[in-house]
């Protein structure tokens, strides 16, 4: 995928500046002849090279999270998406005749279709493709747990977001 190329891109690209930032941070702090204020940008130097050393790490993990275990492309029945579905802000409530209803800061409804999937205007059939109104959506499975989003134009662009979850039944 496109997003560890950059990530490999980008690991690339700091690392020999880290490596330098280290490099000639020690040189300043530990060479003989120099003040305290030489030694001091020599420490800064390497602070900050250690700095970007634990922020990769940590983007790395958070990235390493959010792709483990995700199926973009599970396969998903009809059974599996009627019923109510939620996001921090809005509400979608799947009907069995294929009709919806979404509450956000209005209300609207329409058909959809499961599936299926839109491409350059022409209709396909795509495992956990959705069509929702004028929109592309599409079944996630976070872990063995489906979820519903709007599809990116590119995966690069994705925030991580998984979108719509399944609402807990009332007791």
């Amino acid at each position: 995928m496109m997003l560890l190329a950059q990530v490999a891109l980008g690991v690339a690209l700091v690392t020999p500046v880290m490596l330098g930032l280290v490099v000639i941070g020690c040189w300043l702090v530990f060479r003989k002849q120099g003040n305290r204020r030489v030694r001091a940008v020599g420490a800064v130097l390497v602070l900050l090279a250690l700095g970007l050393a634990a922020q990769m790490v940590r983007a790395s993990l958070y990235w390493q999270d959010v792709w483990a275990g995700l199926d973009i492309e599970p396969k998903v029945s009809e059974q599996e998406i009627i019923g109510e579905w939620r996001t921090d802000d809005a509400t979608i409530t799947f009907f069995p005749d294929h009709t919806f209803t979404l509450r956000a800061k209005g209300e609207s409804r329409g058909k959809g279709e499961l599936n299926v999937t839109k491409f350059l205007g022409a209709r396909y059939s795509s495992f956990g493709g959705m069509i929702v109104g004028p929109e592309r959506w599409r079944g996630v499975k976070k872990r063995g747990q489906l979820r519903l989003r709007n599809v990116p134009e590119d995966w690069d662009e994705w925030n991580g977001d998984l979108g719509f979850r399944r609402a807990a039944s009332a007791p």
